[in-house]
């Protein structure tokens, strides 16, 4: 009897702090998707500003080189662009975001930042749209500097939480 239960804490501590190191790699993940936005839209920024490119033309030669769900998400919208399937630019960036980058689950600050970024795409002349892009990404690059900042604190917490939370539980069912 004693080592059934034993075995059971072991695998309760063991399972509870298991999961707490999942959701911290879903948090880590979800810092790794942001940097890959972030590579995105200064691409994006950078072929504007250099190259003046067509939007779709850009997303053509970039959407190869990122993984999913940003490669449906880049392809949906130049074909989109492609086929002249929206009445406002903006709406249609938004609604792209929504609909292919929806297993990302932005934080609805990040989802504005990158819905900004779309509005002042071929809005306005070149130097204004790239400066403003330019502000943009210097913000987003700020919000994703405040996610890492916080990783090795999340870190322990979920540790400790994780098999805090297992410990609770043995002594609760003992």
């Amino acid at each position: 009897m004693f080592f059934a239960k034993l075995t059971g804490s072991i695998c309760l501590i063991t399972a509870c702090t298991l999961y707490s190191r999942l959701i911290f790699l879903q948090y880590k993940r979800y810092i790794a998707d942001l940097n890959q936005i972030y590579q995105i839209l200064y691409r994006i920024r950078g072929e504007i500003a250099y190259s003046r490119s067509p939007l779709d033309d850009i997303l053509y030669h970039i959407r190869n080189q990122f993984p999913e769900p940003f490669h449906t998400w880049l392809s949906n919208l130049m074909k989109q662009i492609t086929l002249r399937k929206f009445t406002k630019f903006d709406s249609l960036w938004t609604e792209r975001i929504t609909e292919d980058l929806n297993t990302i689950r932005l934080k609805p600050g990040h989802r504005m930042l990158l819905a900004e970024f779309g509005q002042h795409l071929g809005s306005i002349d070149y130097e204004t749209e790239a400066g403003t892009m330019q502000m943009v990404l210097e913000r987003f690059k700020t919000e994703i500097q405040k996610e890492e900042s916080t990783l090795k604190t999340k870190n322990k917490l979920c540790n400790y939480l994780g098999f805090m939370t297992g410990l609770f539980l043995v002594i609760l069912l003992l």
